[in-house]
């Protein structure tokens, strides 16, 4: 396990939990218009409760790529500074 980090930066997994509401509600609005779509070419109906839970699932690796690439981009201002 690291040492915590004493300079205030926040970690990736941080800014993850940080950010998972937001993945959550964005991948949840894409699964439900994308079965949206699917139901008009004979797919299946998404119940919209079914569309949260996986958006809830999905917005996992969703946040944590998000977290990851603004955490670059903060190294990347504080580097320039």
């Amino acid at each position: 396990m690291r040492a915590p980090d004493r300079e205030g930066r926040w970690p990736v997994w941080r800014l993850a939990l940080v950010f998972w509401p937001l993945a959550c509600g964005a991948m949840t609005v894409n699964l439900h218009f994308l079965a949206l779509l699917g139901r008009s070419v004979g797919g299946p109906v998404l119940a919209p409760w079914t569309a949260l839970a996986l958006g809830a699932l999905a917005g996992i690796p969703a946040a944590f790529a998000f977290a990851a690439w603004i955490r670059r981009l903060m190294d990347r201002a504080d580097a320039s500074d």
